[in-house]
């Protein structure tokens, strides 16, 4: 029979509808059930008959039943089905079995929901899922590890989600209770409530610290909050409203759960299995028994003995000895084999390039201090900017800076491009020219053909203007040098720094370390003394220039004096003194403040010599400096030893298919 187009789409829906109210679960009859479960297996709380009496009241109150037990037998798929939500009122320790852990796991996965009132999360530590389902495991409250009372008052604040549970409660909420700090917290919940840790004293800090939570879990639905340790809890207006939101949350529409949704299997009961025994009375203590490739069967027991149990015959022998023998029958294979393992070590070991590493330990001197005093006052007359005898830069060296500056690529570029001035053949090179041989780069960059006056470093300076591919070589050099050059504290309390340098040739080695030292110390006394020696330059200008103003005074003093004397050869002039007294004044306030000058300037010269920072050298690398390449030996032992491994388990596994 054909239906118009329309009729059968229509049909098609109808049908599809069908089977999806078909597999969704249905609503139960009647008010809905929970289970009170308050087994304990460490710790029992006082509170759990008002807990109970509490809960049974609420749902007298607000249409649902409840059954109570502390019987872990119920914990069964076919009385848990009947169940909208079971409540773990302060469990504590392993309440279930792994008969009873695999069926509720699979009551919560057919739809099931669960609630956790303060004890429930210190249950179960073993089962993992367990602690996933209640969000978070029991880690410490006040009065374990410190000397305060395990119950205080506390301050809750909401977070801020939406939960039936929290609606009713003000945003922040005093209450006495015994505080939950948690561990290994699931990532997933949704926190409802948190903890001021402020507000109380002792327990464990968890910064973000969530007292109650909620999330949908592996098929179900979960809530669980720390308060309820104290009878006076479940008398509580504010604490019960929020207990009864939360159960109601868990019992949700009251669905029929579908265990076609269930994942985890139930446990198979024992008396299933057929036992059959292979052999009597020739064990002692078995520790360990696995199953070969042939059947067989390998019995480890604890004085030593190995037996083997022969499927095929049915016999049990001591093996041991039989393998022995087996295995020393194998020794031309096992030669060969750690003769080519000993071998490879032993040309690896040979392989290495050499290794010298130059190590120097030192110590940052800064005498430094404070004496600018009546020098910057007197400085600042003529205005200059003396600033401390520390020349403003001492923050760049303080603390550990100082290990970053040897290791940065500007100092290590600059003591690439100063000359080799020690005596050798190579003085008069760069450091960069003579690495660029002796790493090897001068063979590689030739292979490719490049013109190697280009790679020539011996006509830069420290600041000239580098080409590309010569600051490309730059960079390759630094990199490599870095990765062996170390610059630590060996001792974090004290100030000695230990610099180490390492090449494959001893003289760079010992030149780069002596150099890079030394760079490192005219950068940080430019730094420490720059402003004052700039300063005193500056003052020095002033006293020279009243110098010469000084010598202009007295050269015009005289030329008056002579004057003068002329004049008062003839006693018919009036002769006027002030130009004369007017010079003599100039005279003697120049030479007072050239004098202070002067002085001034001479201690401030003293004072910058007796304050230069300097790096103290403890200890210096000496030739010869020792190769620190492993010697080939030790890898031709390990070879030797992985060898012998190989054919330990290599006739092992050729025994065993025997």
């Amino acid at each position: 029979m054909k239906y118009p187009k329309n009729l059968r789409s229509l049909l098609l829906l109808l049908v599809l509808f069908g089977a999806v109210l078909s597999s969704c679960s249905k609503k139960r009859e009647g008010n809905p059930k929970v289970l009170v479960f308050s087994k304990t297996a460490g710790y029992y709380h006082e509170s759990i008959p008002k807990g109970i009496a509490a809960i049974q009241k609420l749902g007298t109150e607000n249409g649902f039943t409840v059954d109570t037990t502390s019987n872990a037998e119920l914990f069964n798929e076919e009385n848990l089905a009947q169940y909208a939500t079971v409540i773990f009122l302060s469990t504590t320790g392993d309440v279930l079995n792994h008969y009873q852990e695999a069926d509720f796991e699979r009551y919560i996965q057919s739809g099931g929901g669960f609630v956790g009132i303060h004890a429930a999360a210190d249950t179960e530590y073993g089962w993992g899922w367990y602690g996933r389902l209640v969000g978070g495991y029991f880690a410490d409250h006040p009065g374990i590890n410190d000397p305060h009372p395990n119950v205080q008052p506390g301050k809750v604040t909401k977070t801020g989600e939406k939960h039936p549970s929290t609606d009713a409660l003000p945003d922040s909420w005093t209450r006495t209770d015994e505080w939950y700090s948690y561990k290994k917290m699931n990532p997933n919940t949704k926190k409802l409530l948190l903890l001021d840790e402020t507000s109380y004293q002792g327990g464990l800090d968890m910064g973000e610290h969530p007292i109650a939570w909620y999330h949908d879990f592996d098929g179900g639905r979960a809530f669980y909050t720390g308060g309820g340790h104290t009878n006076e809890s479940y008398e509580e207006a504010d604490f019960l409203k929020h207990l009864l939101a939360g159960i109601q949350y868990t019992i949700g529409e009251n669905l029929e759960l579908n265990y076609k949704k269930a994942t985890s299997q139930r446990t198979p009961e024992e008396n299933r299995f057929t036992k059959t025994s292979l052999s009597m009375g020739q064990f002692t203590e078995p520790t360990e028994m696995t199953i070969l490739p042939n059947l067989d069967i390998l019995v480890a027991q604890r004085r030593g003995e190995i037996l083997q149990y022969n499927q095929a015959t049915g016999e049990l022998k001591e093996i041991i000895k039989r393998f022995v023998s087996y295995f020393i029958g194998q020794w031309k294979l096992i030669a060969i084999i750690t003769i080519i393992t000993s071998s490879i070590g032993l040309i690896y070991g040979k392989l290495q390039p050499s290794s010298y590493k130059a190590t120097a330990t030192f110590i940052v001197e800064d005498k430094s201090g404070s004496r600018g005093g009546g020098l910057s006052g007197l400085a600042s007359q003529f205005g200059i900017d003396v600033g401390g005898l520390t020349g403003g830069g001492a923050g760049l060296f303080d603390g550990d800076n100082i290990l970053e500056i040897m290791q940065s690529r500007a100092i290590i570029e600059k003591v690439l491009l100063s000359k080799i001035e020690e005596d050798i053949p190579q003085k008069g090179q760069t450091i960069a020219d003579y690495y660029f041989t002796i790493s090897g780069m001068d063979k590689s960059f030739a292979k490719k053909n490049i013109n190697a006056k280009t790679l020539n470093f011996s006509a830069l300076e420290e600041n000239s203007k580098h080409t590309l591919i010569q600051d490309s070589v730059l960079y390759l050099m630094y990199t490599a040098i870095n990765k062996n050059l170390n610059v630590e504290k060996k001792n974090k309390k004290s100030s000695i720094i230990t610099l180490e340098v390492s090449s494959s040739d001893q003289v760079f080695s010992k030149i780069f370390e002596e150099r890079l030292m030394k760079k490192t110390s005219d950068l940080y006394i430019d730094i420490k003394t720059g402003n004052l020696s700039r300063s005193i330059e500056k003052i020095q200008r002033k006293a020279d220039s009243l110098e010469s103003s000084l010598t202009g005074i007295y050269k015009k003093s005289f030329e008056l004096d002579n004057t003068l004397k002329l004049l008062n050869a003839n006693t018919g002039i009036k002769i006027n003194t002030s130009s004369s007294e007017a010079a003599t004044r100039d005279k003697t306030v120049s030479n007072t403040l050239y004098a202070e000058v002067v002085k001034n300037l001479e201690t401030l010269k003293l004072s910058l010599i007796n304050q230069m920072p300097v790096i103290q050298v403890l200890d210096a690398p000496k030739f010869p400096l020792f190769d620190q390449r492993t010697p080939a030996r030790y890898f031709m032992l390990i070879g030797f030893a992985i060898g012998f491994v190989i054919s330990l388990f290599y006739t092992l596994y050729k025994y065993t298919e025997n």
